[in-house]
């Protein structure tokens, strides 16, 4: 059995542009290793504040469940949504190494102390 996202779809600039999925309804804990490790399962990130400071900060959630993705859209115009900078990273428009649904749930975000170079 599949289940069908609603693909949200947004104008920009006088442009649609649209994202969606249809995903297996079997769902799986995260292998120890995977891709889906790696995009799901680390709990810290830092955000640039200026040029010579971050922030950083602590995610935390329950390990999540994952589900394979069977087709998926994204058409969108990748320079009006990042910029022309984004451009170069043509990934964004080719067919993706790998695509799955993550089963989400509840987050707590714990901001951490600035740090400066």
């Amino acid at each position: 059995m599949l289940i069908i996202l609603n693909s949200p779809t947004w104008k920009l600039k006088g442009r649609w542009n649209k994202l969606g999925a249809t995903v297996s309804n079997q769902f799986e804990d995260i292998p120890p290793g995977s891709p889906e490790e790696f995009i799901c399962e680390h709990y810290w990130g830092y955000n640039r504040l200026t040029d010579t400071k971050a922030m950083e900060y602590q995610v935390e959630h329950i390990s999540w469940q994952t589900a394979k993705v069977k087709e998926y859209v994204f058409d969108a115009d990748i320079t009006e949504l990042y910029g022309e900078e984004f451009l170069p990273f043509s990934f964004l428009s080719q067919k993706p190494y790998s695509a799955f649904f993550a089963n989400g749930s509840a987050i707590s975000v714990r901001i951490g102390g600035e740090e400066s170079d």
